[in-house]
């Protein structure tokens, strides 16, 4: 008797949200603007030069999980824009999303003495591939409102 066994070979595949190919990509000035405007449907102005892996941390405490931004940008009219891939459906983007939010207003969008209205405008943009929601869609957009007055 005579067995085979063949070994499927399988190679790394270096895809857009692949975090390598990713970081590169959009640290590029230009494309990273061009994606957004994609992404965002309405022009930006122009963008500071946007920030790869850029580290949260909260030194007073050192037991809660930090954040790293995989691309941070902010234009130049102050919106910021959190870009991340996500490559691992855990089940958790909704809570994920909530607590890039929370740390990118802890750090980033309002000043000591500022009023809340003060703060800047913030985007959290999730590349996944993976449908999130399962609904087979290919975006899914969150707001921050009161469901029925929704303004």
């Amino acid at each position: 008797m005579c067995y085979e066994k063949t070994l499927k070979i399988i190679k790394p595949w270096y895809g857009f949200i692949e975090d390598q190919v990713f970081g590169e990509i959009m640290s590029d000035k230009r494309i990273c603007k061009y994606i957004l405007e994609i992404i965002l449907s309405f022009k930006i102005k122009e963008i500071y030069y946007p920030e790869k892996q850029k580290e949260v941390k909260d030194p007073k405490h050192r037991k809660r999980k930090d954040v790293r931004f995989d691309i941070l940008v902010e234009d130049y009219d102050h919106n910021l824009y959190d870009v991340e891939a996500q490559t691992t459906d855990k089940k958790d983007i909704g809570w994920r999303m909530r607590y890039y939010a929370a740390k990118m207003d802890q750090r980033y969008t309002i000043d000591k003495g500022k009023t809340y209205r003060n703060m800047k405008k913030a985007y959290l943009i999730f590349l996944c591939n993976f449908d999130p929601e399962g609904e087979g869609r290919i975006k899914y957009t969150y707001h921050t409102y009161e469901d029925h007055n929704k303004a």
